[in-house]
């Protein structure tokens, strides 16, 4: 297999991978309703996916070689994956609590819409959702891993209405993405885990407010 054709990949797995991820149409938020919203509030529960992604050189070459061959070297090399997604559940790592902390984080700094504090619910909320999630590569020889993130937002009005709905997403390419590990130091310092984890779900965050 000629060395360009694995670099790029996981590079187009992952590419594939968030464009099918890709949430509900987009809605821009009109100045009318964003001048209605007194404060909103983030609903706590953030939908996950089933499973984790993950892109590690095994499975960009399994998928460079196609076939059954390709296929074997996938499913016999997935202990990585594994150990991750274990840690994960171990040391109590939710990406969608990262994506909801993170977001209101960022909504605040922004203050582009007050965020509704304590007992007060607002009059419109967010609903955040994880489309996909996950650990990948810069390129298909890479053994250093960063998190990919796709994130679905919602905004609704008490009534229901929405208000403003968008979809974005990290990948290992994105250059504020910069903490990644291989699987092996990510199972032996999960704090590091989880620090990859919040900044992506940071990152992500920004984009979503940006466009409100």
């Amino acid at each position: 297999m000629r060395p360009n054709i694995l670099k790029k990949v996981s590079v187009i797995c992952i590419a594939l991978l968030l464009t099918a991820c890709a949430g509900a149409p987009t809605v821009k938020l009109d100045p009318t309703s964003k001048q209605s919203i007194q404060s909103a509030s983030i609903k706590t529960e953030v939908a996950m996916p089933a499973d984790m992604f993950y892109q590690g050189p095994a499975q960009s070459i399994g998928m460079g070689v196609g076939g059954l061959i390709g296929y074997a070297i996938t499913q016999n090399m997935t202990s990585d994956k594994d150990a991750v997604k274990a840690t994960l559940t171990a040391h109590n790592i939710n990406v969608g609590q990262l994506v909801a902390s993170e977001f209101a984080n960022e909504l605040r700094s922004a203050g582009k819409i007050p965020l509704a504090e304590g007992s007060n619910a607002g009059n419109a909320e967010f609903k955040l959702e994880v489309v996909v999630f996950g650990i990948g590569q810069t390129q298909g020889f890479a053994s250093t891993l960063y998190p990919t993130l796709g994130v679905n937002g919602t905004l609704t009005s008490k009534e229901g209405k929405v208000l403003w709905q968008r979809y974005e997403y990290v990948t290992p390419l994105n250059k504020e993405n910069t903490i990644g590990a291989e699987p092996a130091a990510y199972v032996k310092d999960p704090e590091l885990l989880r620090s990859a984890f919040k900044k992506a779900a940071g990152i992500v965050s920004r984009m979503l407010i940006e466009t409100l």
